[in-house]
């Protein structure tokens, strides 16, 4: 081992000094430096990722930091990584060298017939194996890491921005970020696509891709340099000339194939998407199904959606041929330039006077450094399959991105830009403040019916879809305590829409939409129920509790409120088809979906427990009690409304409903509306 130290400083030493090796340095680094921002943005293709930039609203000064807030560049646990990674990876491109002068090595001991240096040759090579397969499995278990590290910031980030300003809602249920977007749709005709999908599968294939891709990039240019070098001492300019002109030809043709099959993986990511929505529809709604024996209608849409999977696929597969046959022939094809590097200065008789021995030693060794130096090339070139994999998942979290970026400037724009009317807007004195959730409102203080005594006002309001289709114009409504609200009219006129306003869910085109700012909306002081049943998984206690977040340590030792939310239940006559599901354990986790062991009628008293608990101010039921009997429905509201005083804004159709409210909104169309006490209706 002392040999081998002294050989590798004496290198060093005289590589670190030779002007060649100095000049070669300079000019890598000066490349080199952003080499790695720049490769996550744009890799090997650069008009591809141009494309992304140039669709996103942010300056190019900016850009770096989004980069930098993407990948998690700022994390000391990234960064560490990282370090680390490039530490053991130099090490690693050392052991490397060493082990591939093993066996030039060999030649010339078994030649010579050494048995001492033989004996010593192979325990140096045994320390040497053993050290290499060490940093391998540092370098793969570094890069596994950065990987899962990646892909958990990125998430949190995605969750961060996901879960504000109801963007979850916008774009699963409401889907017109093709409007936000500018009509900037995916092949220019669809919004974003599959977001839970780009949130899971996109985000961790994209950063399993990057962790291989990264280890390769961090050492090219220190490797190159150095096997240049040593190519060059050994075969003069026409080894690492040779070498790069093999890159150059591979890397051209490899560029071309790129784009192509990055823009088919998106596309394949995409269909994946559609054809997993379809069996996860299929699974949530397969009673349904089975009762309006509609199997024949979901196969052929699964079949639909398969074909147009499988076609994408088929398309994918020929252009990753394509490119796998470019990166074959640039592999196999350095195996052979080596040798014809040497053959040059060997047949010029450069080695006349060597012995066969050293010849062999000769050829060995420089078999070696050139094809590792033809190896270095392309191995970028061989990255170009799992950057196509990259750009493909990376362009989608792109769009993502950019989606949420543009909700964060029109929001930040909202802010600043003041009111839609000719007012500006003030909040002085006022107890009441904006809810709407998309634009600037104003407030108006002098109004005398506008009083502190009110929940929420609605002052010349125009409901639009998110299509821009108007379903309510001109509307004015004031929800009082105390005072409760059905709303009624046919199907499908706006009663819902009201609703969504009030949340904040959907914009409002014109008009103002005001709360009264001690009613905290983001608590359960304000409640929205649906007709569908909202059932989260976990145990009874997390359904109760719901929305708030369940810590079962703060709960678990609390007798009251196992009490108390077992006399909700029984209240509720959920005792049979809830408690003893659970053996009566209401902190015990159900780790099968509740709506598939409940009935609508069980899962919407089970569903109207919340209200009970937590006992909210203000209450609105969108249909909360259509498939609850009369006489349970009325043995809720008169508990509701007399005993705990909460006041009830619902929207309906059952006659029944009205004798529990005072006030009626009827909706006869767009632009007609009567608001009457409910027994003159």
């Amino acid at each position: 081992m002392k040999i081998l130290e002294l050989e590798l400083s004496q290198c060093v030493e005289h590589l670190f000094e030779h002007p060649l090796f100095i000049e070669h340095c300079k000019m890598i680094a000066r490349w080199s430096i952003n080499q790695f921002r720049c490769t996550i943005m744009v890799g090997l293709n650069c008009r591809l990722a141009c494309k992304q930039l140039k669709m996103l609203p942010i300056s190019s000064q900016k850009w770096s930091l989004f980069i930098t807030k993407i990948f998690s560049l700022h994390k000391p646990s990234i960064m560490a990584g990282l370090f680390g990674l490039f530490t053991i990876a130099i090490l690693y491109e050392v052991a490397i060298y060493h082990v591939g002068l093993i066996s030039s090595d060999y030649y010339e001991i078994l030649g010579e017939k050494d048995k001492h240096r033989f004996i010593i040759q192979t325990l140096q090579s045994i320390g040497l194996i053993i050290a290499i397969s060490l940093l391998k499995s540092l370098k793969d278990y570094l890069a596994s890491y950065l990987h899962v590290e990646w892909r958990k910031q990125c998430t949190i980030q995605i969750h961060d921005q996901y879960f504000q300003n109801f963007a979850y809602f916008r774009l699963n249920v409401l889907n017109y970020s093709h409007i936000l977007m500018n009509n900037d749709y995916v092949d220019g005709k669809h919004p974003l696509d599959n977001v839970d999908q780009r949130i899971t599968q996109d985000v961790d294939r994209m950063f399993q891709m990057l962790s291989i891709i990264v280890p390769e990039l961090l050492v090219w240019p220190f490797i190159v340099v150095f096997y240049w070098y040593k190519s060059q001492i050994k075969t003069g300019w026409l080894g690492p000339i040779s070498c790069l002109m093999l890159f150059v030809i591979g890397s051209g043709i490899n560029l071309f194939l790129i784009n192509r099959v990055s823009h088919y993986v998106y596309q394949q990511e995409r269909r994946e998407g559609d054809f997993r929505f379809q069996h996860v529809r299929i699974r949530n709604n397969a009673e349904s199904i089975a009762f309006i024996s509609g199997e024949m209608a979901e196969h052929r849409k699964c079949y639909s959606l398969l074909n147009a999977l499988i076609t994408v696929q088929y398309r994918l597969i020929f252009r990753k041929f394509l490119l796998l046959f470019t990166t074959n022939l640039s592999d196999y094809f350095g195996s052979i330039l080596s040798f014809i590097a040497i053959a040059v200065p060997l047949f010029a008789g450069h080695y006349d006077n060597l012995t066969p021995q050293e010849l062999s030693k000769l050829i060995s060794a420089n078999a070696f450094v050139t094809i590792y130096l033809i190896n270095c090339f392309t191995r970028l070139i061989d990255l170009s399959q799992n950057l196509s994999v990259f750009l493909g998942n990376y362009n989608r979290i792109i769009e993502l991105n950019k989606w949420f970026l543009q909700q964060q400037q029109q929001q930040s724009s909202n802010n600043n830009s003041g009111n839609i009317s000719s007012t500006d807007a003030h909040q002085t004195n006022s107890n009441l403040v904006v809810v709407d959730g998309d634009r600037p409102l104003k407030f108006d203080d002098d109004n005398p019916e506008f009083n502190d005594q009110s929940f929420y006002e609605m002052k010349n309001v125009t409901i639009q879809t998110p299509l821009r289709q108007t379903i309510l114009e001109n509307l004015n409504l004031i929800i009082k305590p105390r005072v409760n609200l059905i709303i009624t009219g046919a199907s499908g006129i706006g009663k819902t829409s009201i609703l969504r306003s009030l949340k904040g869910i959907w914009p409002i085109s014109y008009g103002s939409i005001q709360r009264n700012s001690q009613l905290d909306q983001g608590s359960t002081e304000v409640m929205f129920f649906t007709h569908k049943p909202l059932l989260t998984s976990g145990s009874v206690a997390e359904q109760i509790l719901y929305p708030k977040i369940y810590e079962r340590q703060q709960w678990f030792q609390n007798d009251g409120f196992r009490e108390r939310v077992v006399d909700i239940l029984k209240f509720l006559d959920l005792e049979e088809c809830v408690l003893k599901r659970v053996n009566n354990n209401i902190h015990d986790d159900f780790n099968e979906n509740w709506l598939d062991h409940l009935s609508i009628g069980e899962a919407q008293r089970f569903q109207m427990a919340r209200i009970f608990f937590h006992r909210p101010r203000i209450v609105f039921l969108d249909e909360s009690t259509t498939s609850l009997p009369e006489d349970v429905e009325e043995k809720i509201i008169n508990e509701l409304v007399h005993r705990y005083s909460i006041t009830i804004v619902s929207c309906g159709h059952r006659r029944s409903l009205k004798r529990y409210h005072q006030m009626e909104l009827r909706i006869r169309s767009s632009e007609i509306f009567e608001l009457r006490e409910s027994s003159k209706l």
